[in-house]
């Protein structure tokens, strides 16, 4: 995961993150606040920490998993879960 600041509105800057998916291989670009990906480093949970941010854009911040490939993943398990 790579990251580039860029100074954004209301002076906070803005982390811009180059994830790869580690299942499809594709790149995203997830954009935080600096100030949200320390407090995520340093242990915030990653809904509290992104509120702003998708569901899927934080999977793949946690995991490297896009969330098109997290569906697919664990839609076995729903599956078994239902049956």
């Amino acid at each position: 995961m790579a990251g580039e600041d860029q100074e954004g509105e209301g002076y906070m800057t803005v982390t811009k993150l180059d994830v790869k998916c580690m299942s499809c291989k594709a790149e995203k670009t997830v954009e935080v606040q600096r100030q949200d990906l320390k407090a995520y480093e340093e242990g915030a949970h990653a809904q509290h920490a992104f509120p702003y941010l998708s569901a899927d854009e934080r999977e793949l911040i946690i995991s490297n998993i896009c969330g098109e490939c997290f569906d697919k993943i664990f839609a076995d398990e729903d599956e078994e879960d239902e049956g």
